[in-house]
């Protein structure tokens, strides 16, 4: 008897990531308060972190500057959705058509998205001329640029104050439809011609461009792509506080989403994933202890900064011990089990293995 798979290998990566992340849906749903603004917040930087898969992982160019993608989103979100009312109060000055705007979210988070898409496609004619170090250096200008945007352009981003007023209509179920739909997105892009031939020159860059890859084209439509989705992540994350500050986009955030990415593993959609998943664990366990706690009765005083310490010796442990990510850079696949075409003799001579590194 032959023990076959349902559906073929080549989707069991966005299968069983979209899985896992419903079963967490699923759990926090019926959980109290605060663990539901936990996993929404983790499904957001699911969003984020695949996000920067889509054009780092695939690209081998880490890129320091999506938290400005991020920003853009997140403003013209602000922008479309707030009351006009709030609009008009200083210090904003904005526009008559988008201070007459008011649109829900799911059309808001859509242009936030196109908006910061077209950004990503301008900035980078002049980034994807560059390679290696110096690509990842001009992102981060990119980043430093958005700072000094979003500081001194107070008509339309309060300037150094807080904006207020945005609506918070962010809930568990819809942001896991964000995040599913942008693993399936991310999955479809590296798994198209496109998406392969931009590996290919992350693998190879020499034997890319004697293969005929236009290496500069391939980038420059990944990191578009990958603004459309940060965009989107931003999009989210300013309906779920219902408040902005630049501060919110620091190079703190940065480093959140960047570290998210290693942990889990730079080259896999996969390790995008479980990284986001084990560093909220990881976070969320150092901001109790930071606040202070009482175990068995023995008091733990609070440790202020230890979640910025704990972050970074967790990045240290992972580059030390794992290089390439808790995954390895491999992606999940079927048990073997279920793979098509097992059968229990084969199985009995080949143990059960969870991943690989194939990706079609």
């Amino acid at each position: 008897m032959n023990l076959r798979s349902p559906l073929p290998t080549r989707f069991a990566t966005p299968i069983l990531l979209v899985a896992g992340i419903t079963i967490v849906a699923a759990l926090a749903s019926t959980g109290s308060v605060s663990l539901q603004q936990t996993i929404m917040e983790m499904f957001i930087n699911v969003v984020l972190v695949v996000g920067l898969y889509t054009f780092s992982g695939n690209s081998g160019v880490l890129s320091f500057g999506h938290t400005s993608f991020m920003a853009i989103g997140a403003y013209v979100t602000a922008a479309l959705t707030m009351p006009p009312l709030l609009k008009q109060q200083p210090p904003l000055g904005l526009p008559g058509f988008l201070v007459d705007a008011h649109l829900s979210l799911l059309p808001a988070a859509l242009i936030a998205g196109v908006a910061a898409g077209l950004i990503g496609a301008i900035v980078a004619v002049p980034l994807m001329r560059l390679t290696g170090l110096a690509a990842g250096i001009g992102t981060f200008a990119l980043f430093l640029i958005c700072q000094d945007v979003i500081k001194n352009a107070s008509t339309l981003t309060a300037g150094e104050e807080s904006l207020v007023g945005i609506p918070i209509s962010d809930t568990v179920w819809s942001t896991w439809g964000w995040a599913v739909a942008v693993v399936l997105v991310a999955f479809a892009y590296q798994t198209s011609r496109a998406g392969l031939r931009l590996r290919a020159s992350r693998d190879n860059e020499a034997a890319a461009a004697a293969a005929g890859v236009d290496i500069r084209r391939e980038r420059r439509i990944a990191l578009a792509l990958s603004a459309v989705i940060a965009g989107v992540g931003g999009a989210l994350y300013s309906n779920l506080l219902g408040v902005l500050s630049v501060t919110d986009f620091s190079f703190a955030a940065s480093f959140l989403i960047i570290a998210m990415l290693v942990v889990g593993g730079m080259t896999s959609l996969s390790g995008a994933v479980v990284g986001v998943g084990v560093v909220t664990l990881v976070v969320q366990g150092l901001r109790t202890v930071e606040a202070g706690t009482s175990v068995a009765g023995l008091e733990i005083p609070a440790r202020p900064g230890m979640t910025e310490v704990g972050l970074a010796l967790l990045l240290l442990l992972v580059l030390a011990l794992r290089p390439r990510g808790i995954v390895g850079g491999l992606e999940l696949r079927w048990p073997r089990t279920f793979r098509r075409g097992r059968t229990p003799a084969a199985l009995a001579t080949n143990p059960p293995l969870e991943i690989t590194d194939d990706v079609a």
